[in-house]
């Protein structure tokens, strides 16, 4: 099975040892999808009954503590707003870090949501009485009030297609925003329990996006036998990237360079080639690091490259299956001195910023900027010529707040605050 590394991403916890911070993670389409909608489950209180009603949410995103995410089953009458009738809406908010391709277990007990409660725990809130119909509803996932959603991901279980009209609890318009899905027993028929069947492991997010928005993936069923909730701790237990990279760094220190990197999850996994490059194009094989086979938990990693050659240093990691498949990370720079001299202005920016780098050769300086959340927002290298040089980043597409300028070549970090 090949085996693929997400774009490399940082979070500030690993670069600036700051751990997670308590700010809301903005979600867009697909960041949520919905797994099961069981309207029917057993596993509530007195057993299986059309009052105890099972959602599940892949996250395909990291979400930071505080994250609130909203599920409502009301109906939309215009695809913009939600309540073209009056039902109710659940709120979620994370109270620990949540990494990417978590699924959440959501348990909404009708009449009775004191009872709410969720897996990874969190915060539950609920406003009016949100319960889904066996006669086919629909989940909305979104952040914001309902008057003026921010869609995240919305699907439609009373038929194959979502309606021209909003004219009962158990109809809905379909959303002009965010990610949709539509499944039933037929274009107009529902089924009562839903469920994703497909494959539980995932290349990438497209993968996992591309894979839960198959109608050929799902299974439905009109009576309570159980299959629905056996199939949501399946994959509860199992879903998973192949080998899912968190964060890949290194830093100079006095007996060589040192490299770290750590993995969401693993399958399969024998180990990971280290390759070195003094120039950034031919690369070498210095070592080996053994892989932990098949893990769900997060491990760490590190390898020690002793050298004294050169000042910068190129490495990339070559993630193995046993299988004899391969995967590359990307390239990290490390530099062993520090040639340049960098100034950033103006701090507080407002459209852009400028780069005053004073460097004492050509070379190149690659660059990454990183939101308060820890996503990497931009990267890019620099061209600079011996001397002063001056270079200005656009900023104008951004939103106000902080951002971190990390030049990974120097190990240099810049706090910049947006206006």
């Amino acid at each position: 099975m090949i085996t693929r590394f997400t774009p490399l991403l940082f979070s500030l916890s690993l670069i600036f040892g700051l751990g997670n911070t308590n700010a809301q993670t903005t979600l867009g389409p697909n960041d949520i999808l919905v797994l099961w909608n069981l309207a029917e489950t057993a596993n509530g209180p007195g057993g299986p009954s059309a009052n105890n009603d099972r959602v599940g949410l892949l996250t395909t995103r990291d979400l930071a503590i505080g994250t609130e995410i909203n599920l409502s089953d009301s109906g939309s009458a215009n695809g913009t707003t939600l309540q073209c009738t009056t039902e109710g809406e659940v709120t979620y908010t994370t109270t620990q870090f949540i990494p990417k391709f978590t699924v959440l277990d959501v348990y909404i007990f009708q009449a009775n949501h004191a009872n709410d409660y969720v897996v990874p725990a969190g915060n539950m809130s609920f406003v009016d009485d949100m319960a889904l119909s066996t006669g086919g509803d629909q989940v909305f996932v979104y952040q914001g009030d309902r008057s003026a959603p921010t869609f995240v991901y919305s699907t439609f279980f009373d038929g194959t297609s979502w309606d021209a009209s909003c004219s009962s609890s158990t109809t809905s318009v379909e959303p002009t925003t965010g990610g949709t899905f539509a499944f039933g027993a037929s274009a107009t028929s529902e089924f009562d329990n839903s469920w994703y069947n497909g494959p539980t492991t995932f290349t990438s997010v497209a993968d996992a996006i591309a894979q839960v928005t198959n109608t050929a993936n799902w299974t439905g069923e009109n009576t309570n036998s159980g299959a629905g909730d056996t199939a949501a701790d399946n994959l509860v237990a199992n879903i998973m990237l192949p080998v899912e990279l968190k964060s890949f760094e290194g830093r100079n220190q006095s007996n060589g360079n040192l490299l770290s990197w750590e993995t969401y999850s693993e399958l399969d996994n024998e180990g990971f080639d280290v390759e070195y490059s003094s120039n950034g194009r031919e690369f070498t094989k210095v070592g080996f690091v053994e892989g932990n086979l098949t893990s769900t938990v997060i491990n760490k990693y590190s390898f020690l490259h002793q050298t004294k050659i050169g000042n910068m240093h190129y490495y990339r990691l070559k993630q193995k299956d046993t299988d004899g498949k391969f995967e590359y990370s990307s390239t990290i720079v490390i530099s062993s001195k520090n040639d340049q001299n960098i100034n950033i202005y103006p701090n507080p920016a407002h459209n852009y910023v400028n780069i005053s780098i004073e460097a004492d050769k050509s070379e190149f300086v690659p660059y990454v900027l990183i939101d308060n959340m820890g996503k990497v927002v931009s990267q890019n290298t620099l061209d600079i010529s011996r001397g002063v040089n001056t270079i200005s980043l656009d900023l104008a597409n951004f939103e106000n707040g902080i951002y971190f300028l990390k030049f990974t070549n120097t190990a240099q970090t810049f706090k910049i605050s947006k206006l």
